[in-house]
């Protein structure tokens, strides 16, 4: 693995790449290679924390449906009854989306904040729980724009954190932590930008297309990472060995934190489609060996997770480096590695 990972490193121009082959049971073989940050000599480790960007998207997943199963959310459930004291605010054409709706990207939330909330939210140091409450009200005043239609959505996710401050009796980070992180042993998450390897954004973008490798970020620099308040959609940095810990929930006997039926109604796409979006992962066809895929990016990193069809090998890799082409990259070099390890696809 060693010997593809600097393959990717020399033809991608990046500074450092980790991947880890993620059995359902038995032991995890993780790789790293590379620096922390380019210009350095600091060589990154196994030990490392890595931002997975909207990767984070399966654990706020995950954390709904332990909710569902404690008895403190639905599968389901109106998002006028998950934001109850909201819903005099909520134009009435949201009437009938739902929770699920949302992590289906078909609700018709806008992708996110827009420019001048951006910038806002950058300058914010309100406790999160507050900020996710004015984002909501914001983002419920509007219309949904083209329900039903697939529409990625990070405001989505923001607007899921604030039900969850109020249906956890706690914050998200905190309901995070307390149901799904520490019940799996995983101490290593956080959010926002790590301090031991730096993301690197591309030296030019155009929109959502970035071109020429940039600088290292330094993850002082609030610019770094998106605003604290796209924690529930996709701020969260972790080491591979807890990110394996976190993807085992959703493959055939790696975890006992949710149900079967839990992780099957996480993993299933709407109206019964064969392939889609789910909740936080992407049900696909287009890479070998992989049925179920993720992928995260801020611009300053891009991560790739990818389970086979069988849901007992999965492939996790990680790069400090936001350009397209790098993410693009992450997403064939696990597909290569899942292929290589024995992964299957119906």
């Amino acid at each position: 693995m060693d010997e593809l990972l600097r393959r990717f490193v020399q033809r991608r121009r990046v500074s450092a790449v980790t991947a880890a082959l993620v059995p359902a049971e038995g032991p995890v073989e993780e790789h790293v290679v590379g620096v922390r940050r380019r210009g350095s000599r600091d060589p990154a480790l196994v030990s490392d924390r890595w931002h997975i960007g909207s990767c984070t998207k399966t654990s706020t997943a995950a954390l709904w449906g332990r909710l569902v199963e404690l008895g403190h959310a639905e599968w389901d459930m109106p998002l006028g009854q998950a934001l109850a004291d909201l819903d005099g605010d909520m134009h009435p054409d949201w009437t009938g989306q739902t929770v699920d709706s949302v992590f289906w990207c078909r609700a018709g939330f806008k992708a996110n904040l827009s420019p001048d909330q951006m910038k806002q939210a950058w300058d914010d140091s309100r406790p999160l729980a507050d900020q996710r409450t004015d984002a909501a009200r914001q983002a419920l005043g509007d219309p949904p724009d083209r329900p039903g239609e697939v529409s990625y959505s990070n405001l989505g996710l923001i607007v899921v954190g604030a039900a969850i401050d109020r249906l956890a009796g706690a914050t998200f980070e905190q309901a995070l932590d307390t149901h799904v992180l520490a019940p799996l042993g995983i101490e290593s998450a956080g959010f926002g930008p790590p301090g031991e390897i730096w993301g690197h954004p591309a030296r030019f973008r155009f929109g959502d297309f970035g071109l020429l490798a940039g600088p290292p970020a330094d993850p002082s620099d609030p610019f770094s990472d998106n605003p604290a308040v796209f924690s529930a959609a996709g701020t969260m940095h972790i080491t591979m060995a807890d990110w394996a810990k976190f993807v085992r929930v959703f493959m055939v006997g790696g975890s006992n934190l949710l149900r079967d039926s839990t992780v099957d109604h996480l993993l299933q796409t709407p109206h019964g489609g064969e392939y889609g979006m789910a909740m936080g992962w992407l049900r696909t066809r287009t890479l070998p060996g992989a049925a179920y895929v993720m992928q995260g990016s801020n611009t300053m990193w891009s991560t790739a997770a990818l389970i086979d069809s069988d849901r007992r090998h999965a492939v996790l890799v990680a790069c400090n480096d936001g350009r397209n082409r790098v993410l693009n990259g992450t997403a064939r070099l696990a597909a290569r590695l899942l292929t290589d390890s024995g992964g299957t696809r119906q």
